[in-house]
This record gives C-alpha cells, sequence and structure tokens, in this order.
C-alpha cells in the first residue's frame, strides 16, 4: 500500500512538472516568436473577456511567470555564465540574487557530475535534456535536483533556458514512506477493522462538510458583495515581507485605485503623506512582534486628495502560533478627525468664553462700586473748586485730583463696556460718516511717521449701535495699532458689506447668526503678533507694552462692546506681516436667518465644471476653500505650499482654468507662483485671497492693483461669485 501512495505521489508530481514545463515550453515558444518579430501583440482570453497584450506586457507577464515559479528558472551562456535567474533559484542556493548573477553554472552543481553537464551544454539539441544531480548551496550543502535543460538558438549569441526543481522534499518524502512501510503494514491490520466500523461515521462526515462547502460558497459570495458596498478596505499582507496579498474590491470607490494598482511593490508607502511616512512605517513594521497594530496616517488618494485613514492589523497565527497571514482593515477618518478638531475649537472657544465672562462679571461688580466711589470724589472735587480762587495754594491740588477722578472714571467704562453692563443708548450709524468725523481727531492721536488711509465702503449699511461705543472701538483699535508701529508705517481703516454664512462660522467655531454684516478692518503695517500673543489679546489686562504705559483693558474693551452688540471681531496677524483687527457688526434692517442650501442650488449662475487649482498652506481653509468648489461643480486641485502647486500643474495634462491662491504663504510667495505658473499655462486665469484687506496688500507692494482679490474670511456665495467673476474676464 506504501508503494502505491509513493507511486501516486509520484506520478502526481511527474504530471505536475510536466505540465509547469508545457507551459513553460508555450512560453518559451511565444517569447521566441516575439522576439524574432513574427508577433507584434497577443490576443488572451479570459474570465472577463478577451484581452489583448502587446509585446511590452507579454514579456512583463512572462518574467513574472518566471518569478512566481516553484522552480528555479536560469538562462545561461554557451560557457555556462549564469545570464539570469529567478530568485527561487538563489534562494536554493541560498545566496543573494546579485552574487548569483554572472557566476558559472558548473560550479554551483556536484563535482561529479560537472563533466555530464557540460557534455549537455555542447550537445546543443533542440530537444529538452535532463539529469538529476546536486547543486552546492553557500554553506556546503548538497541540494537534490532534477535539471531541465533546453537549447535556445534564436537568441544572439545562443543560450540555454534552464529549469532547476529542488527534490529535497520529494526525495525526503520518498525516505519517510519508506521507513513509515513497515509500521504501516503492522498497523494495516488494526486499521482495517476500526474502517469498516467507521464507514458510516465518514459517509456521514462527507455529507455533513459538502453541506459546509455549499454554505461557505454561499458565504463567499455574501462576503465579496459586503466588501463591495462596506466603507472600510480589508486587505491582507504576507507576514515574512508585509508585503500586500490582497485586497477588497472596494479599493477603487474609497481610494480611487484599483485592486491591480494596489497589490504592486511599495504601492502602500508611496503614497504615505511624507510627514506620516517614517511614523506609519515604524508602527507597521510592529505587527510582527505585538499582533495587533492601530495606526492613523494620512493617504494619497489618487485624485491627488490627501485624507486620515485608521488602519487596523492583525496577526492571524496557526494552531501553533506560527504567523499565517496578517489581516488589516483601513477606513476613512478624515471626518472624525474632523469633529475632533471642531470639538477642540468648540471646547477652548467655551472656555475662552466662560473665562471671559467670569472676569467680566468680576470687573463689572468692581466697577459699580468703583463708580461710586469716584461720583463722591468727583463731587466733592468740584464743589471745592467752586469755593476756592485760583489764586489758591490748593487750586492746582485740587485739579490734579479731578484729572485722577476722570482717568479713573474713563477706567470704570472700559471696565463696564467689557463685562457688557455699560447702559447703551444705540441708534443707526453709518460708520463711513462716523470715521469721517472721527478723522481729525485720529491724525493727532497717531505720530507723524504713521500715514493715515481711510477706504470707505459702497452702499454701507448701517448698524444699529450706541455712537460711544462705536468711538471707543475705532480709538481702541487704532491706538493699537498706532503702538505696533513704534519706527511708523501705514495705518488703513477699511469698511464694507459683507455676507458671513454658517460654513464661516462653523469653521471658526463662532456662536454667531450667519447673515448681513457691516465690517469695520483696521491694519498696521508694525511688528505682527505669534499664535500666542493672538490667543491672549482680548484677555484683561493682558499687554505687550510696558505696565507703566499700558492697562491691558483697550482691547478686552472692544471685545466687550462687539460682544454686546452680538458682533464678532477676529485677528489676522504674523510676525513682521503687521495685523490686521475685523469687526463684523449685524446689518441693521437685516433678518439674521441662514441661507438655505436650496436657496444655493438654484444660483445656477455661480456654478461651473472649469478645473480650478487650489494653493493653501492652512489646511482647515484649504479643505473648506474645495468644499465650497465641489459644491458648485467645479472640479477642483489641491496644493499646500508653491512647490507642490507645481508638481500638481506639471502632472495635470488637462486644461487648468483658474488659480486661486493664498498670498502670503512659507516658500514661495502666490505671486511668484502665479508668474511661474502663467509661464506654461499663460491662459490660466489667477485669483489671489487673503486674511489682510486688498488695499493693504496692495499698499504692501505684493501685489498689482490690476488683479483679482477676494479678503478672507470669505462666504460661500461671495466665493463663487469671485470665482465666477475671475474666470469671465
Amino acid at each position: 500500500m506504501i508503494e502505491a501512495c509513493s507511486s501516486r505521489e509520484k506520478s502526481r508530481q511527474q504530471r505536475e512538472i510536466e505540465d509547469l514545463r508545457s507551459r513553460l515550453g508555450e512560453a518559451e515558444e511565444t517569447l521566441r516568436a516575439i522576439r524574432q518579430g513574427e508577433v507584434d501583440s497577443l490576443l488572451v482570453s479570459t474570465d472577463e473577456g478577451d484581452r489583448i497584450y502587446t509585446l511590452k506586457s507579454a514579456d512583463y507577464f512572462y518574467r513574472a511567470l518566471v518569478e512566481q515559479m516553484g522552480e528555479g528558472a536560469v538562462t545561461i551562456n554557451e560557457d555556462g555564465a549564469i545570464l539570469y535567474c529567478n530568485r527561487r533559484f538563489a534562494q536554493m542556493l541560498a545566496l543573494p540574487l546579485e552574487q548569483v548573477m554572472g557566476d558559472d553554472i558548473r560550479s554551483l552543481i556536484a563535482p561529479h557530475d560537472r563533466a555530464d553537464f557540460y557534455a549537455m551544454l555542447l550537445s546543443k539539441t533542440d530537444e529538452r535534456r535532463e539529469m538529476e544531480t546536486a547543486l552546492v548551496s553557500a554553506d556546503g550543502k548538497l541540494i537534490p535536483v532534477r535539471l531541465s535543460l533546453s537549447f535556445i538558438p534564436y537568441e544572439t549569441p545562443p543560450s540555454f533556458c534552464l529549469v532547476v526543481t529542488d527534490m529535497t522534499e520529494s526525495r525526503k518524502r520518498e525516505d519517510e514512506l519508506r521507513e513509515a512501510q513497515d509500521n504501516l503494514e503492522q498497523r494495516v491490520a488494526r486499521r482495517t477493522a476500526d474502517l469498516v466500523a467507521k464507514k458510516e461515521e465518514l459517509e456521514k462526515e462527507v455529507t455533513e462538510r459538502k453541506r459546509a462547502e455549499e454554505a461557505l460558497i454561499i458565504s463567499q459570495k455574501h462576503l465579496v458583495h459586503l466588501f463591495t458596498v462596506i466603507p472600510t478596505v480589508v486587505y491582507t499582507l504576507d507576514p515574512e515581507s508585509l508585503a500586500i496579498t490582497w485586497v477588497s474590491p472596494n479599493i477603487m470607490r474609497v481610494l480611487g485605485y484599483t485592486p491591480e494598482e494596489a497589490l504592486k511593490p511599495g504601492w502602500w508607502r508611496q503614497h504615505l503623506h511624507p510627514e506620516d511616512r517614517e511614523k506609519a512605517m515604524i508602527a507597521g513594521g510592529e505587527i510582527r512582534a505585538k499582533y495587533h497594530v492601530e495606526l492613523e496616517y494620512r493617504f494619497k488618494k489618487k485624485d491627488g486628495e490627501y485624507i486620515w485613514i485608521r488602519d487596523e492589523l492583525l496577526m492571524v497565527p496557526d494552531a501553533r502560533g506560527n504567523p499565517v497571514e496578517i489581516v488589516g482593515a483601513r477606513i476613512d477618518a478624515s471626518e472624525r478627525r474632523q469633529m475632533e478638531e471642531q470639538r477642540r475649537k468648540l471646547e477652548a472657544q467655551l472656555y475662552q468664553a466662560r473665562k471671559l465672562e467670569a472676569i467680566g462679571t468680576l470687573a463689572g461688580g468692581v466697577a459699580h462700586d468703583f463708580n461710586n466711589l469716584l461720583t463722591t470724589i468727583l463731587g466733592h472735587a468740584g464743589m471745592l473748586l467752586m469755593e476756592l480762587r485760583k489764586d489758591d495754594p490748593l487750586y492746582e491740588d485740587m485739579i490734579e485730583i479731578k484729572k485722577a477722578g476722570e482717568r479713573g472714571a474713563d477706567l470704570t467704562r472700559r471696565l463696564l463696556a467689557f463685562s457688557r453692563k455699560e447702559t447703551r443708548r444705540p441708534e443707526l450709524l453709518d460708520l463711513n460718516e462716523t470715521v469721517g468725523e472721527m478723522e481729525k481727531m485720529l491724525r493727532r492721536l497717531i505720530r507723524e511717521d504713521i500715514e493715515l488711509v481711510i477706504s470707505p465702503g459702497r452702499d454701507l449699511g448701517p448698524v444699529y449701535m450706541d455712537p460711544t461705543q462705536m468711538d471707543q472701538i475705532i480709538m481702541n483699535l487704532v491706538v493699537n495699532a498706532r503702538d505696533a508701529m513704534p519706527d511708523g508705517g501705514t495705518l488703513t481703516i477699511e469698511t464694507a458689506n459683507v455676507e458671513l454664512d454658517r460654513a464661516y462660522f462653523w469653521e471658526h467655531g463662532i456662536e454667531n447668526q450667519p447673515g448681513s454684516y457691516v465690517m469695520l478692518a483696521v491694519t498696521d503695517t508694525g511688528i505682527g503678533m505669534d499664535e500666542e500673543t493672538k490667543a491672549q489679546i482680548f484677555d484683561p489686562f493682558f499687554t505687550t507694552k510696558d505696565r507703566r504705559t499700558g492697562t491691558g483693558l483697550g482691547l478686552a474693551t472692544v471685545y466687550g462692546i462687539v460682544k454686546q452688540n452680538r458682533g464678532y471681531i477676529w485677528t489676522y496677524s504674523e510676525p513682521g506681516q503687521g495685523a490686521t483687527m475685523k469687526v463684523y457688526l449685524p446689518r441693521a434692517g437685516e433678518v439674521l436667518e441662514p441661507r438655505r442650501s436650496g436657496d444655493m442650488e438654484a444660483e445656477g449662475g455661480l456654478t461651473g465644471t472649469e478645473t480650478i487649482l487650489v494653493v493653501e498652506d492652512n489646511e482647515q481653509v484649504l479643505s473648506m476653500t474645495l468644499k465650497i468648489l465641489d459644491r458648485y461643480g467645479y472640479r477642483t486641485l489641491a496644493a499646500r505650499a508653491g512647490d507642490e502647486a507645481v508638481r500638481v500643474s506639471r502632472d495635470f495634462e488637462g486644461k487648468i482654468h483658474l488659480l486661486l491662491t493664498d498670498v502670503i504663504m512659507p516658500g514661495m510667495s502666490g505671486k511668484e507662483l502665479a508668474e511661474r505658473l502663467r509661464s506654461e499655462r499663460p491662459d490660466m486665469k489667477v485669483l489671489f485671497m487673503s486674511g489682510y484687506t486688498q488695499n493693504i496688500i496692495i499698499q504692501k507692494g505684493v501685489l498689482p492693483a490690476d488683479i483679482h482679490y477676494i479678503q478672507k474670511p470669505f462666504s460661500t456665495e461671495g466665493l463663487a461669485r469671485k470665482v465666477r467673476e475671475s474666470l469671465r474676464d
């Protein structure tokens, strides 16, 4: 019986070897015809239909076939030098592939068979020659193999194709079978009775197994369908090389790549975000030790967009605990990350609001009590001054007491404004008129080395607020801008009507109502502020000035007044780039209701299908801008810096109709980027954007006057209108 098993095993192996030889012969014949120019392409029938492969693809698949063979494949010349070998052959010898290439094949064959092998080479017959021998591995061990040699006469110079079959396992199994034969014959008799008894049990088991196989087939079909619709990309890895061996078909819907693309070597690493690549590679490599790894990173989709991926890997062991396969699952985590970032912003806003509210409540209580004291002091000082003559020695002292009391009253008013408890007398105001009336006073307030520029908006809507409070806002902002320019500069006051939508407030984590606002912007060309300073400028008693000259209540007072009038104040500044303070106050007579998405969709005149390259170094602003443009039907390309935008433009073969770029960015500026891309794409339109106002950008010489420009923050409709305007011109 052992001999029968051994015979069947040998027959099976022989059939497999003959089948491989037949396939290899067909491949060799096809390759010969291709190399001799007899064919230009191949027609291959598959389950998915006929496919046509060109010479290049045929060579690729031929090489892929050879590399996947279980046998070694070697090409040698007439002298026995190795011209090519696959990795399996190098693995047999336990040598690096590079070391095997160029070696003499005869030096690798057992010494006693080298003469016979050389005789095979000299024969140069068209018939396939075979022999069994042994290879000498790197550590000196002899590896039993079967050699199949074919002469390739159409190569120049002629060469040989050698198929090397490792016979180690086959010989080992033969020895094991012979060793087990004696024991088996002794056990056959005993097992025969048991087999008869278990016949019915086995028949039942076979029936149940068939049912299980049928159920498995159904389950696999359901699983394939599930992988098509779920948002999670499932894949498997080789536990040794960590190469992707299988990926679910929904990868094309989630990431845009085909499964075939994902199986290419290095595909995953190549599309990792440069800043996340090293961290992700290290974390992914820990799967061998931890057996379970979770990581998050940014990954580039096929359309060029980077998204956040949450990746979870699990090592699957066999019954003995040895790694068999790694199963992974990747899901788009961008929305969750955005929600977490938004929650963080909202928590910070809430904390800041509660802190200011608490300080404001305290300041308001103190101010009210202090007002009572000042009333008494100023009242008595006034009465005493009425009684004293100007030549009285105490007269000047009383004047100083009164001045001190008035300064205290001014400080109290600031505290009350900050705490939002100051009594208001609101009325309809035209900010252009208010600024115009204050111009002379403001010019006296600033130094001679500072130029005051006033840019009033056209058809400015009114605001409903206390004129005194409006004066306080303008005065404090102008004084703050003046002090930020110790060496002189330009101070610009601008007004404009603006539309702020829900997307703007959501992006900035502000609890305000979308609608129509009037903007007051005060811009200086001074020293600017870093992020740490900007986070504290509205805190009461925070000042960057000398404690003897600054109270730290100027901007806190502005903040309190703006919030008291249901407005919002926003700061844009970078170190060395000056600063812009923007105050948004509700436009009087407007209902501050959010616009419905249907209204936006009805504005067909704002939609388009052109391609727009958006360049913005702020991730949140870039994401919001892309979403707005996508909403209006545009095709978008994204870049986070000038050099990346140049690469995106060169890689994109279609027409780019519009470049929408930030003005001030690290490295290449928006102006430099536009000039560079326009030299390559002269028909491309350009639209600049910045947190600074257009007047300031032009005054600084950053951009010429005759450009398309949109100021941050912009509303959804505002951006759409400006894009259409830029594309039409």
